[in-house]
Parts: structure tokens; C-alpha cells; sequence
């Protein structure tokens, strides 16, 4: 399996990928995922363009990807503006004075969905250690759906959980979702712990 740089037309790809994941019913909890929030092609595509996206190709077939955005795209955000809405666990002005990415989305098909925490290591560590970013965000579904699927590649990276937001998505309905946060010297401590790094792979292409 190879990971690469998304490019333009990998967006209806990752349609088909999100389109084709379970969805759980409500009140259920998952841990393998599929309950990834609606994103048109063309905002796939602005992704592809704007912010660090990689995609994980068997065969000239993509199987997989994810999404960081980026510090501007964060900031920029909705639910960044709703962040004093939220609960946090740490002081808030330790997110806002730091240079942020956020963990948009990591969808896989299933049947190669063992790849999944491959990929995402590669999307942190070129954060981290070549982006320069200093922490990383991401949600996690808990109601109406628990969806925990990201949650052990989160601690094992050094995620922490720091807070909790009600949403609400259009088409949807309401949403809670559980904040975490990797920062940069906890993920360095544990892919040293786990000698993730030994099994990253190369220069993306």
C-alpha cells in the first residue's frame, strides 16, 4: 500500500469512501467508525487544495484518507468560534496562543481499514516535525452515536481528552462531540515509546 499526496481528482474518491462507511444506528457505540459527517466533493476538493490531506492507494485504487487543516483553516473555523461555548479541562488560552492543525477526517474502506492508523501516523509527524505546528485538535462523536474508533490511536499517540461541544449539523441534527488534544511533545514522547517511527513511511510522493 502506498500514501501519498491527495490530488484534485482523488476527491470523488473520497466521496465513495465516506458514502460506503456503516452507519451505526443511534444510541449505539461504534469502533469502527462511520459516522463521518457530510462532505460534498467539492469541498473534498478545496481540502485537496488547502490543507495537508493524504490518501492511502492499493493497486491505482484509493482505499483510504484523511485531513489535517491547517492553523488559518482552524481559526477560521466554526466550531473554533464556538469555542468558548464548550467545556474545556485546560485553560482555554493554551489552545489560542499555540500554532494548531485539526484531524478533519480519517475514512477507510473497510476492508483496509488496518491501514487507517498508518496514514494518520504520517499526517501528524509531517505536522509536527515539518509544519511546525505545536498541537493538534480533533472531535469525536458521542452522542447520538459514541463513535470510537479514533479514540485508541488518539491516546497512543498522546492524545488527551480536554473538553466537550454540542453542535449542531445541518441535515443532521444535533451533535456532542468529546475535544482532544496531541501536542507536539507528547506525540514525540510516545511514537518514541511505541518506535512508531520506525514503521513510517517514506517522503510522500
Amino acid at each position: 500500500m502506498k500514501i501519498r499526496k491527495a490530488r484534485p481528482e482523488d476527491a470523488a474518491s473520497m466521496v465513495r469512501i465516506k458514502e460506503g462507511l456503516p452507519m451505526p444506528e443511534a444510541t449505539e457505540s461504534t469502533q469502527q467508525g462511520g459516522f463521518l459527517l457530510g462532505t460534498s466533493e467539492q469541498v473534498y476538493a478545496f481540502f485537496i487544495e488547502q490543507a495537508q490531506s493524504l490518501v492511502a492507494e492499493t493497486g491505482n485504487e484509493v482505499v483510504g484518507f484523511g485531513i489535517l487543516l491547517p492553523d488559518a483553516l482552524v481559526k477560521a473555523s466554526e466550531i473554533w468560534q464556538k469555542r468558548n461555548r464548550a467545556s474545556w479541562t485546560i485553560p482555554l488560552h493554551e489552545l489560542e496562543d499555540k500554532k494548531l492543525c485539526y484531524f478533519e477526517q480519517l475514512a477507510f474502506r473497510p476492508a483496509y481499514r488496518r491501514a487507517a492508523p498508518r496514514l494518520a501516523f504520517a499526517l501528524l509527524n509531517e505536522a509536527f516535525q515539518h509544519q511546525g505546528y505545536e498541537a493538534m485538535v480533533t472531535t469525536t462523536v458521542r452522542k447520538p452515536v459514541m463513535n470510537l474508533a479514533a479514540v485508541p490511536f488518539i491516546r497512543a499517540a498522546g492524545g488527551t481528552l480536554v473538553g466537550n461541544i454540542d453542535e449542531y449539523y445541518e441535515g443532521i441534527g444535533a451533535i456532542n462531540s468529546d475535544i482532544y488534544l496531541i501536542q507536539k511533545k507528547d506525540f514525540t514522547e510516545a511514537t518514541q515509546k511505541l518506535n512508531l517511527a520506525r514503521s513510517s513511511p517514506p517522503a510522500f510522493l
